[in-house]
């Protein structure tokens, strides 16, 4: 189911790094459905995951991925997928393009950074729970904008190994 779920990410990512609006908008529309039967899986693993409001040092970052070339940007956040209890409670800087996907059960949205690859042909990134002092939209960036965020990386392995970003911060 691991593999299924990451499987399921790369898929969508690939999808919106098209060039082509019309088959975007399509291929967006087909996610939703889809989206839909998977959300409350993910869903149920939220309260598995760390959640922890503990502090973090925004200037000691572990892993900077706004310093490296495209292609060991792709290569990297690959790693951190594959074997994320290598970066588990690491602090992550990352620069991406900011992307809001919308729970279809109870219309929570899901904040996520995706980063394209070399060619920008395909993006991988994260999903990131942003700090509370955050209120969307009010004070949140564009969508499509780019951004760079800091936060504490964290997976849950039992449910599908899900990773993301918690306690984010925006850095301007």
């Amino acid at each position: 189911m691991i593999k299924f779920l990451i499987c399921f990410l790369l898929i969508l990512i690939s999808i919106i790094s098209c060039k082509d609006n019309e088959s975007n908008t399509i291929l967006l529309e087909t996610f939703d459905k889809s989206a839909k039967n998977n959300m409350s899986v993910l869903n149920k693993s939220e309260s598995k995951l760390n959640h922890t409001n503990s502090l973090i040092d925004y200037n000691k970052i572990d892993v900077d991925l706004t310093v490296l070339s495209a292609t060991m940007v792709y290569a990297e956040v690959f790693n951190m997928i594959m074997n994320p209890e290598n970066y588990e409670d690491k602090i992550v800087k990352m620069k991406g393009q900011f992307v809001v996907f919308e729970d279809m059960e109870n219309g929570n949205p899901f904040y996520a950074c995706v980063i394209p690859d070399a060619t920008a042909c395909c993006l991988q990134g994260f999903e990131f729970v942003p700090l509370s002092e955050y209120d969307y939209p009010n004070n949140y960036p564009e969508i499509d904008s780019e951004i760079t965020i800091i936060g504490k990386f964290e997976y849950d392995e039992n449910n599908f190994g899900y990773c993301r970003l918690i306690n984010a911060k925006f850095v301007r």
